[in-house]
C-alpha cells in the first residue's frame, strides 16, 4: 500500500515564498527534468494556497526553470549536454567578472557569516541535512560575488545561468566524494578572500566552476545512458509479452 504524502493546512504565504520553495524543490531535484508541475497537489502538500502557488509557476517559468506548454500546464525544464557546457563557461567568465567588481565591496561581515554557515555543516552526520546545509551555503558563497557586483543586468544573466543543478541523491550515488570536495574547494576559496588576495581567489573560482562543469556533464552523460538502457529494456519487456 503506497503512503499518501501528509498535506499542510494551508495558510496565507507571500508568493516570493511560495517561489523559493518551488525554486528549491527543482535544484535539488525534488521536481524533476521534464516533470509536470502539478500546482493542486504541490499547494495541497507544502500548505501554500492556490494563488500564490500559480504566481510562483508562472515566474518559475519567467525565470527559465519551467516551460509553460499553450494547454497552461507547466513541466521542469530539461536540459541537453550542450545547455550544460555552455551554461558552465559563462558562469566561469560572469563570475570571476562579478569578483572582480565586487571585490570592493566585500567586509570582515561578510566572510564570518560564510564561517558560520560552513561550520553548520561539519557536524551533520545525516547525508541529506547536510545536502541541505552545503546546498545553502554554496547559494551564499555565489550569491555573494554576483550581488555585490552592483550590476543588475550581470545579476540577471547570472541568476539564470544558476538555474541549472542535477538531480543531487542520483549525483551522490555516482560521485559519493562530491560534497567533501566541494567544501574543500569552498574553503580554500573563502580562505583567499580573507587574505586579500583577488588574484588566487579568481584562479580558485575558475577551477571551482570547471570542474563542476566537467563532473556534471560526465553525470548527465551516464544518465543519459542509464536511461535509454531502461528505455530498451522496457520496450523488450513489452515486445516480449
Amino acid at each position: 500500500m503506497v503512503k499518501k504524502k501528509p498535506q499542510l493546512k494551508r495558510t496565507a504565504i507571500k508568493p516570493d515564498i511560495a517561489f523559493e520553495r518551488l525554486q528549491r524543490a527543482i535544484l535539488i531535484g525534488e521536481l524533476k527534468q521534464g516533470e509536470v508541475v502539478r500546482e493542486k497537489r504541490l499547494a495541497a502538500e507544502w500548505g501554500i494556497s492556490r494563488t500564490p502557488m500559480r504566481q510562483a509557476v508562472q515566474r518559475a517559468a519567467e525565470a527559465g526553470y519551467l516551460v509553460l506548454k499553450p494547454n497552461r500546464s507547466a513541466t521542469v525544464r530539461q536540459f541537453t549536454l550542450d545547455d550544460i557546457r555552455q551554461i558552465y563557461d559563462l558562469r566561469e567568465l560572469l563570475e570571476c567578472y562579478a569578483l572582480e567588481l565586487a571585490w570592493p565591496n566585500f567586509r570582515k561581515a561578510d566572510f564570518a557569516r560564510l564561517r558560520k554557515l560552513q561550520k553548520v555543516i561539519l557536524p551533520l552526520k545525516d547525508m541529506q541535512k547536510r545536502l541541505d546545509a552545503q546546498f545553502t551555503f554554496d547559494r551564499e558563497l555565489h550569491g555573494l560575488w554576483i550581488s555585490k557586483s552592483d550590476n543588475p543586468w550581470l545579476i540577471a544573466a547570472l541568476e539564470r545561468l544558476l538555474i541549472y543543478r542535477p538531480n543531487l541523491s542520483e549525483l551522490l550515488k555516482r560521485y559519493p566524494q562530491v560534497p567533501e570536495k566541494a567544501f574543500q574547494d569552498h574553503t580554500q576559496i573563502i580562505q583567499a578572500m580573507e587574505e586579500g588576495d583577488l588574484k588566487r581567489t579568481k584562479t580558485l573560482l575558475k577551477r571551482h566552476i570547471r570542474k563542476s562543469g566537467e563532473m556534471i556533464y560526465k553525470f548527465f552523460i551516464l544518465h543519459e545512458k542509464a536511461k535509454a538502457e531502461k528505455g530498451k529494456t522496457a520496450r523488450r519487456s513489452r515486445t516480449s509479452m
